[in-house]
């Protein structure tokens, strides 16, 4: 976890697996959670243990990098701000101080008028800064723009939440195939659709890459096990077709980072 950093976010969704687990599975998923967020670097006692714990500890370093990426943006804003206050105070001085000037010269040449025989030389050096409001109004504008979100940006954050650059390569160009856009708002999309299924983010995009999905959708993946596809969109869908007939004998089967229970047949 980040430096002063002493809460997180536990999301609802997850009720649903800790549900499906006896109490002392739960506790040590429970601990392993907790010891991750403190950084003491946990190892797991199982496998299911870290099956299980794998799309939790991706979303907690999710949270995180936003949370840091929050931080500094606020940062950055209070410097700017003093930075902007002290040239609006030094701008409105300046100002005020013409203004002085101006008012003084005024008089003088008001007094010369009525007593010609005074004889007065005014070095006048007054600098009048009409910008002082335009060049207010333009800083402000720099500060909200938005910055571009390019393939490269696209890449570099596919990257940092942990999807395989092998993966992330061949997605990119199956949406360049496409000519499918490259926005943030796309990552966006799969990130919720992942956490609305607690599914493994890098797993999502390797569906992706593998069958040249634009994007992806939770349901896509049961079409390629159930050896079948609802999707009448091929630029949208699954396009290759993995049919899967296995009987599960078990309690528990392993599908695409995710487990499903059963009860035994």
């Amino acid at each position: 976890m980040a430096k002063d950093k002493k809460s997180f976010v536990a999301y609802s969704d997850w009720n649903s697996t800790f549900e499906k687990l006896s109490d002392e599975e739960a506790g040590k998923l429970a601990k392993m959670m907790f010891s991750f967020v403190s950084d003491l670097k946990p190892e797991a006692p199982d496998r299911i243990t870290e099956l299980l714990f794998e799309p939790i500890k991706n979303q907690l370093e999710r949270d995180l990098e936003k949370y840091k990426e929050v931080r500094q943006k606020r940062s950055e804003a209070g410097r700017n701000g003093g930075v902007k206050s002290g040239e609006t105070r030094s701008k409105t001085e300046q100002s005020e101080a013409n203004t002085s000037n101006s008012k003084q010269i005024e008089a003088i040449a008001s007094k010369t008028k009525q007593n010609e025989a005074v004889i007065v030389n005014v070095n006048d050096n007054v600098i009048v800064d009409d910008n002082v409001i335009v060049d207010d109004i333009l800083l402000e504008k720099e500060s909200k723009e938005t910055k571009s979100f390019d393939r490269k940006d696209f890449k570099k954050k596919l990257l940092t939440l942990g999807v395989l650059e092998k993966h992330a390569d061949d997605w990119i160009q199956a949406r360049k195939n496409k000519r499918a856009s490259f926005t943030e708002s796309v990552i966006d999309a799969v990130i919720r659709e992942c956490e609305k299924y607690n599914y493994s983010f890098p797993e999502a995009i390797r569906n992706c890459a593998e069958n040249s999905w634009q994007g992806f959708k939770y349901e896509w993946l049961n079409n390629l096990n159930n050896g079948k596809s609802n999707n009448t969109n091929p630029n949208n869908g699954p396009i290759n077709i993995r049919a899967s007939g296995n009987k599960v004998d078990g309690t528990a089967q392993l599908l695409s980072g995710q487990i499903r229970y059963f009860e035994p047949t």
